[in-house]
């Protein structure tokens, strides 16, 4: 039997929960803190005392900082980024974080680092009884990459992707994401084209010499216009199960 379950968590409310047979891919938040205390489960109707909990935490961007780190022992990775973050953040124990190895310079590794307040996640609090059931904290950004990974054949890409109430744009270079910006309920073609505009035309350079994937944009008035320009493509849709699962590994 699975033990698994996934938590859908949106403006600091839980939207869903349900049992997965598959388990997240890479990209985890690591807790810096136990920022869930002992407590009684409230506002769910299904028992999942002592099963694995892993969240899929959606609406929120993710803060991107590129640091160098000594070359060290990769047991001591996660102590230095903290030492790193604390020149960042002045709450430190309320930041959630995942990184990946760029590469190795000069004894030195370049370490992308992802971070997310934990105050957007605050419902959790309420919400489980122990910690150590939270086994993975995932931004929905990275089961859109990991999807993206699966559906199209390239390092480098943009993505403008819809998923409930929020528009989603993404810079992926060599297969991370390294800018994001997420934009709650766009209500008209002129919003849109502004905020498509905004991230991908002017703030990402020579944009043109990559694709920028469509993704859920229902109302194709708003991209036909870009289409027409050749490094704009429409995916069309995918439901968010489909996104989820197809961005995870089963589970044993």
């Amino acid at each position: 039997m699975f033990n698994n379950y996934v938590v859908e968590i949106e403006e600091n409310k839980m939207l869903d929960i349900r049992l997965m047979k598959k388990l997240p891919l890479k990209s985890s938040f690591k807790i810096m803190k136990s920022i869930m205390p002992s407590g009684d489960i409230t506002g769910v109707n299904v028992d999942i005392r002592r099963k694995k909990i892993y969240v899929i935490v959606e609406g929120e961007e993710v803060y991107i900082k590129l640091i160098t780190i000594p070359r060290v022992n990769y047991s001591k990775i996660e102590d230095l980024i903290r030492g790193e973050l604390l020149y960042y953040f002045k709450e430190i124990e309320n930041i959630l974080f995942t990184y990946s190895i760029l590469k190795e310079v000069d004894r030195c590794f370049e370490v992308i680092v992802f971070c997310l307040n934990a105050d957007k996640i605050d419902v959790l609090q309420k919400s489980f009884c122990d910690i150590s059931q939270v086994k993975g904290i995932y931004l929905i950004q990275f089961c859109i990459l990991n999807f993206m990974k699966k559906t199209i054949n390239e390092d480098n890409f943009n993505v403008v992707f819809s998923l409930k109430k929020s528009l989603y744009l993404m810079e992926v270079k060599f297969n991370i994401l390294k800018k994001n910006r997420v934009i709650k309920e766009v209500m008209s073609s002129e919003e849109f084209k502004s905020q498509v505009d905004g991230f991908i035309k002017y703030k990402i350079s020579s944009y043109n010499d990559v694709n920028t994937y469509f993704v859920n944009i229902d109302n194709k008035v708003w991209i036909e216009e870009y289409i027409k320009e050749g490094c704009f493509k429409d995916l069309g849709r995918f439901s968010e199960k489909e996104i989820i699962e197809n961005s995870t590994i089963s589970s044993k």
